[in-house]
């Protein structure tokens, strides 16, 4: 039997999210020696549920 992880069901579009939100930014960012300036971009955050628990936390994805 084939036993498809949580990400590979999310990214070819099995799973469906139960909750999409707008309006999130992301900052990017690097550390080191080198510190460029930081990068701000808006994402769209999709949550989903693992089974029928509803008090279990919603993994969640963003999308750029």
């Amino acid at each position: 039997m084939y036993n498809t992880s949580f990400e590979e069901s999310v990214l070819n579009g099995r799973l469906e999210p139960v909750s999409t939100v707008h309006g999130f930014r992301a900052e990017l960012g690097a550390s080191g020696s080198f510190v460029p300036k930081h990068l701000v971009v808006p994402v769209t955050v999709f949550f989903y549920t693992l089974g029928d628990n509803d008090k279990v936390s919603s993994p969640y994805l963003v999308s750029f």
